[in-house]
C-alpha cells in the first residue's frame, strides 16, 4: 500500500490528490464526449513508514474527445518525492506542518499532434499533517481546510510531422485546493471543493498561442466506499487546463473516480492497527 498511488494526475495540487476520472462531460452546447484521466507512481524503494524520501516510476494518460480540445497524451518517466517533517512510525501520530515536493521527468507523446519529446514538472506544496483526520489539508476549521501549491513545468518537444511543431515551452503554476466537508473531518461520504489554478508560458517557442492559462474545478463528490476509493461525482469546469486537455467550453461532468492515495494510505492504516489491536484483547 506504500509503494504505489493512483490518482487523476501527476501535476497540480487541484488534479494531484484528485481520484482517477473516467467519465462522460455533457457540455452546455454541442455533443457528449468522454474524459480520461489517469496516473500512477510506484515508488523503488522497500516499505517504509512515513518516508521522507522516495524514488518511483510514473505513468500518466489524458484523453478528452471534445471536438474543440481533443487531447490525446501520455507521459512515462521517473518521479522523486520529498519532504520536510519528521518520518517513521511517530510520525503518522504527530500533528505538524511540511512543505511537500515532487519532481517527474520522462518520455511525453501528444497523440492527437503526434508531436514526441522530453518533460520536466516540478511542484511544491504546503501540507498539514493531521493523525485524528486523512486530509493534509491546511485546517481553518472542523469543515474546511485548504493546500497551496507553486511549480513550473517545462515541455521540450524534440519530434514533430509539422515544421514549426518543435520547440520549447516553460509554465509556472500557482494553485489552491479548498475542500469543504459538511459533515466534519472524519466524515468524507460527501465533499464540496474548489481546485483552482493559474498557469503563465513564462517562455515559449510557438508563436501565437495563448499564454495566460486560469482553471476552476467545482464538485461535489459521494465516497461510496469508507476508505473513499472509489467516488461518484459532479464537476463544473471553468476555463483552461493545457495538462488535462479542459480548453473551454464550460463542462459539466459525471464521474466515476478511483483513487488509492496519501488519504486512503492512512485509512487502510487506522484499519489494520485496529484490527491488530482487537486481537490483541
Amino acid at each position: 500500500m506504500h509503494r504505489v498511488t493512483i490518482s487523476q494526475s501527476l501535476n497540480d495540487k487541484s488534479t494531484v490528490n484528485e481520484p482517477a476520472v473516467f467519465s462522460v462531460a455533457l457540455p452546455d452546447s454541442g455533443d457528449a464526449t468522454n474524459v480520461i484521466a489517469a496516473a500512477m507512481t510506484m515508488s523503488l524503494q522497500a516499505d517504509t513508514t512515513n518516508p521522507k524520501f522516495k524514488l518511483g516510476v510514473s505513468a500518466q494518460f489524458n484523453q478528452n474527445t471534445a471536438p474543440t480540445s481533443r487531447q490525446n497524451a501520455l507521459f512515462a518517466g521517473a518521479s522523486m518525492h520529498l519532504r520536510t517533517g519528521p518520518a517513521g512510525a511517530d510520525a503518522g501520530e504527530m500533528p505538524f506542518h511540511f512543505l511537500r515536493g515532487s519532481v517527474f521527468t520522462g518520455y511525453k507523446r501528444n497523440g492527437i499532434t503526434h508531436a514526441e519529446g522530453v518533460a520536466t514538472n516540478a511542484y511544491m506544496t504546503f501540507e498539514e499533517n493531521r493523525p485524528d483526520v486523512t486530509s493534509t489539508g491546511i485546517r481553518v476549521s472542523a469543515h474546511l481546510d485548504f493546500t497551496p501549491q507553486v511549480g513550473i513545468e517545462v515541455d521540450d518537444v524534440k519530434r514533430s510531422p509539422h515544421p514549426d511543431g518543435t520547440g520549447r515551452r516553460v509554465r509556472t503554476l500557482y494553485a489552491t485546493q479548498i475542500n469543504l466537508l459538511p459533515f466534519g473531518p472524519n466524515e468524507k461520504r460527501l465533499i464540496a471543493s474548489a481546485n483552482m489554478a493559474w498557469r503563465y508560458d513564462v517562455q515559449t517557442d510557438f508563436p501565437n498561442t495563448d499564454r495566460d492559462h486560469r482553471f476552476a474545478q467545482l464538485s461535489l463528490a459521494l465516497t461510496l466506499d469508507e476508505h473513499g476509493v472509489f467516488r461518484f461525482g459532479v464537476d463544473r469546469l471553468i476555463g483552461d487546463d493545457p495538462t488535462q486537455g479542459f480548453v473551454g467550453p464550460d463542462v459539466t461532468r459525471l464521474s466515476f473516480r478511483i483513487q488509492l492515495n496519501i488519504t486512503q494510505k492512512k485509512s487502510f492504516d487506522r484499519k489494520r492497527r485496529n484490527s491488530v489491536a482487537t486481537k490483541l484483547v
